[in-house]
């Protein structure tokens, strides 16, 4: 018997070290790698943490056609798993089935939930950039047009003042009054 669950033992770390090693490929290849390890963990418990990590990144895809698929799978893996390795106390087959699928269910609804945050989160970043390019654009238009506003007051003032010089100075043309330093002096 010793001899027996040490063997156990070694097929699932054996089982368990590609689990470990395919995980860190999870987010280039998510479908391959939760498939790998929803495979491997059918015998090895040790694999069951990258197997949920594996399954949580897919399920942030928020793809049913790869979603229900590896979902059943995973609930018939957990299953076999009782099978070949029976819990100490036996428990009811219906009452493992069913806190398997609810498990599994629970691990694809928090993958999914997250995958629906990091959306949400990445559309208000841009709406928020967004909001900011244009209140940068609004800002520039209206430095713009306060400055048009000011250079047309300016040409305004400037003609108007050109125009009395030069009404005033055809005016003492026509004076004959005065005098050279008068005249000069106006």
């Amino acid at each position: 018997v010793d001899q027996q669950s040490d063997l156990v033992f070694v097929v699932d770390l054996v089982l368990a070290v590609p689990c470990w090693v395919l995980v860190w490929y999870r987010r280039r290849f998510p479908l391959t790698v939760a498939w790998a390890t929803a495979v491997l963990t059918t015998f090895s418990s040790l694999g069951a943490g990258p197997a949920v990590l594996a399954l949580v990144s897919l399920a942030t895809h928020r793809r049913w056609r790869q979603l229900v698929p590896l979902y059943v799978a995973s609930v018939v893996g957990a299953q076999v798993f009782v099978v070949v390795n029976p819990p100490a106390p036996s428990e009811p087959y219906w009452f493992t089935l069913t806190s398997n699928t609810v498990a599994i269910a629970a691990m694809i609804a928090w993958g999914m939930y997250v995958g629906s945050r990091r959306e949400l989160l990445h559309t208000l970043r841009q709406r928020a950039e967004r909001a900011e390019a244009e209140q940068d654009l609004r800002l520039g238009q209206a430095r713009a047009n306060e400055r048009a506003r000011i250079a047309r007051e300016m040409h305004d003032v400037l003609a108007h003042r050109i125009s009395q010089v030069a009404m005033q100075a055809g005016a003492l043309a026509y004076r004959e009054d005065l005098d050279a330093e008068a005249m000069r002096g106006t």
